[in-house]
């Protein structure tokens, strides 16, 4: 029974070793590259895709878009989101959606560069500084 135990830790053993270190950092990055992302006016498209063809599997929308069915899956989750993104702003081409820590004072921001964009105001560093 051990001998059995070792030759097969024998053999796997061996075949880890054979593998050299750069074969294994190219398998490695052969895997980064097949990760994919989905721009947010795409997760809209797949919504609208799946809205206008439910009869349509979640495999097959992955392999049309080129991301896992993990993925699609999580977008028609969140297919209410998905669907009100206007895709006019420029969020809508971006890949992440960053969360803002403070939200008021991003709100006060924009209002404040809007108002300066409207009245011609150039906007510089030392306008920013108490």
């Amino acid at each position: 029974m051990y001998s059995i135990l070792l030759f097969f830790l024998y053999k796997f053993f061996s075949k880890c070793q054979k593998q050299s270190q750069p074969q294994l950092l190219k398998n490695n990055l052969k895997l980064l590259k097949n990760i994919n992302h989905l721009l947010q006016h795409k997760k809209k498209e797949v919504c609208l895709k799946k809205l206008a063809f439910p009869f349509l599997k979640n495999k097959n929308l992955a392999k049309e878009y080129n991301v896992s069915k993990g993925m699609i899956c999580d977008t028609l989750k969140a297919k209410e989101y998905w669907l009100t993104v206007d895709l006019n702003l420029h969020q809508a081409g971006l890949k992440y959606e960053k969360k803002v820590l403070f939200p008021l004072i991003e709100e006060a921001l924009t209002i404040w560069i809007e108002n300066a964009l409207q009245t011609g105001l150039v906007l510089t560093d030392n306008q920013l500084r108490p």
